[in-house]
């Protein structure tokens, strides 16, 4: 009696390390464009994070007199102490300038046009603030079409000091 493979159970072993071998190759594929998208994710929202912290930290040390335009895609942030910080977005180079802070988008990724909102408290107090500036900054990347990144920042302040209710931008 010879010991041995037939022809047959050489095939179904092949075809079976053929299927598993498919199957392996395919969970390393997907495993191989979560990482990447992984990291994409996590440096878009490292920027998100950046200009909303920068943002928000510079309006919260100072107090908004008034809003002027500074030319296309620029608005301008007046403040008590006669300072101000220039808000612009190159849209061609996906670069945000707030200031002296400046930063560009990673590859694939761009801004949308930004939304400045005046949101009103229901119930207006005698004193102190009585409505929100929201400004949403949306960031959107190509991979990743389905996440959001809005990068918002909310303002709040008196309307019966200053009145932010129309932008130029």
């Amino acid at each position: 009696m010879k010991k041995g493979f037939t022809v047959v159970e050489l095939i179904t072993s092949l075809s079976l390390v053929a299927i598993i071998a498919i199957f392996l190759t395919q969970i390393i594929i997907n495993l191989n464009k979560m990482y990447q998208n992984s990291a994409i994710k996590t440096e878009v929202m490292n920027k998100q994070a950046l200009i909303s912290n920068y943002i928000n930290k510079q309006l919260n040390e100072k107090e908004i007199v008034s809003l002027s335009n500074c030319g296309t895609n620029c608005l301008k942030f007046n403040y008590t102490d006669s300072s101000s910080d220039e808000f612009k977005i190159d849209y061609n180079n996906n670069v945000l300038t707030f200031g002296s802070f400046k930063t560009n988008l990673p590859k694939n990724t761009s801004f949308k046009k930004v939304n400045f909102d005046v949101v009103y408290e229901s119930s207006i107090r005698e004193y102190g603030n009585n409505a929100i500036l929201k400004i949403s900054i949306p960031i959107v990347n190509t991979t990743l079409k389905k996440d959001n990144f809005d990068a918002v920042i909310y303002y709040q302040f008196d309307t019966r000091v200053i009145n932010l209710t129309s932008f130029p931008f």
